[in-house]
């Protein structure tokens, strides 16, 4: 699991003032056990934040529950759980597929140079915020839309298109 704290500077920021802010957010009740006071620092690890031109290495502070005995990772803001990219990047491209309609090369080229993020992660993000909010665009109700939900997650992740795809998706190929 992971506790996520606020922080509003960028990762170069939060390598040079990690350890203040580390302290800052540090759980006074357990997420878990709601136990006080019982959270203490119990490592750390490295991990790759890749922004629109480069990838920095920043450290994850992790806490652990005395009482209960469960981990948490302490991350910042600017970070998404399981992803690489910073959130500002996702954020960019789920905004630029679905307001302005951009799609495929076009995106990519849109959210970040030399093909980074591949318009493979992009379409994941898109397709993973429409199912997030159970909106499916190219379904045409709610219960198809849950089905097609339930079939992606049966299917190990497949994000392809189920059916014909919505006005602002290119086919997949």
């Amino acid at each position: 699991m992971a506790v996520v704290g606020c922080f509003t500077g960028s990762v170069e920021d939060y390598q040079a003032h990690h350890a203040a802010w580390v302290l800052e957010v540090r759980p006074e009740r357990c997420p878990h056990c709601g136990a006080e006071h019982t959270c203490i620092f119990w490592g750390s690890y490295a991990r790759w934040v890749r922004l629109t031109t480069h990838r920095v290495s920043i450290r994850i502070e992790r806490v652990r529950c005395t009482v209960c005995h469960v981990t948490d990772a302490l991350l910042p803001s600017f970070l998404h759980m399981f992803r690489h990219y910073a959130l500002f990047l996702i954020q960019k491209a789920v905004t630029l597929a679905v307001d302005a309609g951009l799609w495929g090369d076009e995106l990519a080229d849109a959210v970040g140079p030399f093909n980074q993020p591949a318009p493979s992660t992009i379409r994941e993000w898109v397709w993973f915020f429409a199912l997030s909010l159970n909106f499916a665009p190219y379904e045409s109700n709610r219960e198809q839309s849950r089905q097609a939900s339930a079939d992606r997650s049966a299917s190990g992740g497949n994000m392809r298109c189920q059916s014909a795809p919505p006005r602002w998706c290119a086919p997949c190929s």
